[in-house]
């Protein structure tokens, strides 16, 4: 079952509430007017309001990012953020074909996302 991250940006939540009139479990109104998302953490270094939520609870939020007039509520699939940092994470070691003709050629090699000149 796919799960989402849900990414609030509260510095730029104006308060129109319209997130609440959608989805009032997850977006309550708060007592400065803005609006506040139900169980989230916040995140030091995004500085965002971060929550979870099963593939049940997605269309619902959906509804809620859509009609956000300022676009303070992002919604991703985590599934397609681990393929990316898999993807990245597996970088395979790549070399020069002539590597074996002779003792002075340079070797070239991609590892782990560093470069590095070998000489022979």
């Amino acid at each position: 079952m796919p799960k989402y991250k849900i990414e609030f940006d509260r510095e730029v939540c104006i308060g129109a509430l319209a997130c609440t009139a959608v989805a009032e479990n997850f977006w309550p109104k708060a007592e400065d007017g803005k609006v506040d998302l139900t169980n989230a953490t916040y995140n030091e270094k995004t500085k965002k309001w971060e929550l979870n939520i099963d593939e049940k609870d997605y269309e619902i939020n959906k509804d809620a990012a859509e009609v956000c007039p300022v676009d303070a509520i992002v919604i991703t699939k985590i599934e397609d953020q681990e393929t990316k940092q898999e993807s990245t994470e597996n970088k395979e070691e790549i070399q020069n074909p002539n590597e074996n003709q002779g003792n002075n050629e340079k070797q070239n090699t991609v590892e782990n996302n560093s470069f590095s000149i070998n000489n022979n």
